[in-house]
C-alpha cells in the first residue's frame, strides 16, 4: 500500500517545498495504541516520512498508551463528538468489532447495524465527506473482524443503500455490513476493495482479519498510477510459519510460579463447555499457533484464557494434563 502511495501523481507544489514536506500524513479514528501508525511508520521508513496529524481514542486507558509513545500527538476523546477531519492523505480506522462478533441468540447472525457501536462506522463516511472531494483522504483503510463479512447490513432507519465492492474474494456478501460500507464508500468518490488476512501467515496467533482499501477515484483514474493489488504474505519460498515455542521465554520455573493458574480456575476452564468441546483452543500446542489472543482477560479468564504447561511440552493433551496437577 504505502509503496502504492508513492507511486501516486505529484503534486503542484514547488520543487524546494515537496522537499522539505513529509512523503505522506495520516489520521487515525478509532486509534487503540496506535496500531496503524506504528504499520505505516514502519512500513514507510519512519516517523519523518509518515506524519500523523490527529487520533481519536475513546478509551482512557489505551488513549494515555497513545500519548506515552508519541508525546504531544494530538488526541481526542470521540469521533462522535469531531466535527471535521484535518487535511490528511491517510484515513485509518479499526471500528468496534463486538457488533460484528457478538450474537443475538444461539446460531443468530451478529447484531451489525443494529447495535449503535456497529453504526460508529458511519462518523468515519461523515468526516470524510465533509471536505471537499480533492480535499479528501487519499486512501481510507479500514478493519474489522471476519464476522463484518455476515453480519445484517439493515441500518435502522438510517438509511443508506447496498452495493457491489469487488475484491480477490468477489463479491461482498449481499445484505452484509460489508456491503454497504463498500457502497458508501464507492458513493464517496473512492474505488473500494477488501481481503482478509490471517495472522498465522506472519505471528504465531489465529487471528483473521477483515481489511478495506478505499483509494480516491482521481488517483486511481490517472494514468500514471500503477493499479493497486493486495499482496501475498506467503508462497512457496517462505519459511515455516512461526509456532508459539519460538517466542514464548525460557523462564525459570521459580518465575513462573507467579503465572500458575489456581486449582479452582483451573476446574472451572475445564468445566465449561466450550472445554469440553474444543479443549486445544484453551491449551494450544506449543507447536503451533496461539487461537485469537483477546483483551477480555480480566474479565472473562473463564472463557477466553489459553494456557500452556510450565514445562514447555509439545502435545496440547500433555500440556492439559500438566496444567491440570
Amino acid at each position: 500500500f504505502i509503496r502504492y502511495l508513492r507511486r501516486t501523481p505529484p503534486t503542484s507544489e514547488p520543487q524546494q517545498q515537496k522537499r522539505r514536506r513529509p512523503a505522506f500524513s495520516h489520521a487515525e479514528l478509532f486509534a487503540g495504541i496506535g496500531g496503524f501508525r506504528v504499520a505505516l511508520e514502519s512500513a514507510s521508513g519512519g516517523a519523518d516520512v509518515a506524519t500523523g496529524v490527529m487520533a481519536c481514542e475513546k478509551d482512557p486507558h489505551a488513549r494515555a498508551i497513545y500519548q506515552a509513545n508519541w508525546p504531544g500527538a494530538p488526541i481526542c476523546e470521540s469521533v462522535e463528538e469531531l466535527e471535521t477531519l484535518p487535511r490528511c492523505d491517510v484515513l485509518t480506522a479499526g471500528f468496534p468489532c463486538q457488533p460484528f462478533t457478538e450474537q443475538v441468540g444461539s446460531g443468530g447472525r451478529p447484531r451489525g447495524f443494529r447495535d449503535p457501536r456497529g453504526r460508529l462506522v458511519w462518523h468515519v463516511l461523515r468526516l470524510v465527506n465533509g471536505r471537499e472531494m480533492s480535499e479528501r483522504p487519499k486512501a481510507v483503510i479500514l478493519e474489522n473482524v471476519r464476522g463484518i463479512l455476515d453480519s445484517d447490513g439493515s441500518r435502522g432507519g438510517d438509511g443508506g443503500g447496498h452495493g457491489d465492492g469487488q475484491s480477490e474474494e468477489g463479491d461482498a456478501p449481499r445484505g452484509s455490513c460489508i456491503e454497504a460500507v463498500l457502497a458508501e464508500l464507492s458513493a464517496s468518490g473512492y474505488a473500494v476493495s477488501f481481503h482478509s488476512f490471517d495472522s498465522r501467515e506472519l505471528l504465531p496467533q489465529q487471528r483473521t482479519r477483515v481489511y478495506v482499501v478505499a483509494l480516491r477515484a482521481d488517483i486511481v483514474d490517472d494514468a500514471r498510477a500503477a493499479p493497486f493489488a493486495w499482496q501475498t504474505l506467503r508462497d512457496d519460498s517462505s519459511p515455516p510459519p512461526m509456532t508459539l515455542r519460538d517466542v514464548l521465554e525460557q523462564t525459570p520455573s521459580a518465575r513462573l510460579e507467579a503465572y500458575r493458574i489456581s486449582p479452582s480456575l483451573w476446574q472451572a476452564v475445564r468445566a465449561s463447555s466450550y472445554f469440553e468441546r474444543h479443549p486445544e483452543q484453551r491449551v494450544p500446542s506449543i507447536d503451533g499457533p496461539a487461537n485469537t489472543v483477546r483483551a477480555s482477560y480480566r474479565s472473562g479468564a473463564k472463557l477466553y484464557s489459553q494456557f500452556t504447561a510450565a514445562g514447555l511440552r509439545a502435545n496440547s493433551q500433555h500440556a492439559a494434563a500438566a496444567a491440570a496437577e
